[in-house]
């Protein structure tokens, strides 16, 4: 009985740890669709402990030409951002691109999105922060 208790105990910490490695989707929240002439930001904050993050925006098109970049941002303060990285968007159905980080010295991570000419997409943002082993 104890060995069987203890394999489930183990098993259920394996798929904890195997889940904890997965990419989280940051919600759409109202607003969060892009038309025409439009900007939106969406922030990652990366306390101590992690020592890589990957960020994944996918833009799928809804409609009209799409236009415009998604800026990745970093900040120590959440106030003053410079550009680290920049996905040009394409007017295709998706446009996506990893933005991996091997390092992580800034506390603030945020995508800029802006957009131009005439079009409505949609942006996902997937992150997964990793912690030093």
């Amino acid at each position: 009985m104890k060995k069987i208790m203890l394999l489930t105990a183990l098993v259920i910490g394996l798929n904890t740890i195997t889940h904890a490695q997965n990419a989280t989707l940051m919600p759409l929240l109202p607003g969060d669709t892009l038309t025409n002439a439009d900007t939106l930001y969406k922030e990652i904050k990366v306390t101590a402990g992690y020592s890589a993050l990957g960020i994944q925006p996918v833009i799928t098109k809804i409609s009209g030409t799409v236009a415009g970049n998604v800026i990745l941002q970093s900040s120590l303060d959440g106030v003053n951002y410079i550009n680290t990285d920049t996905l040009v968007l394409a007017n295709v159905a998706v446009n996506t691109k990893l933005f991996a980080k091997v390092t992580t010295p800034f506390t603030f991570y945020r995508l800029y999105f802006l957009t131009a000419g005439t079009q409505s997409y949609v942006p996902r943002i997937y992150y997964v922060p990793r912690k030093h082993d």
